[in-house]
């Protein structure tokens, strides 16, 4: 990856945008000896994926465990 962060925008999935072509289509990672720029943003798209899915599937959890109490 480069050095600068990148913010992403990811209010468009919301409505139906994949998530994973938004994040991939906002990252330019270089190549190096450790890895490609593609697999690096590849790895970015899929763990952020992840990672909002688990916040939402938390969220939702945590919803319901209030309801319940």
């Amino acid at each position: 990856m480069r050095p600068t962060p990148v913010v992403v925008d990811l209010g468009p999935a919301l409505s139906g945008d994949s998530l994973y072509d938004l994040v991939a289509g906002a990252l330019d990672p270089t190549d190096d000896i450790h890895a490609t720029g593609e697999y690096r943003r590849h790895l970015a798209a899929t763990l952020t994926e992840r990672g909002v899915a688990r916040a939402v599937e938390r969220a939702r959890d945590s919803a319901t465990a209030e309801v319940r109490s």
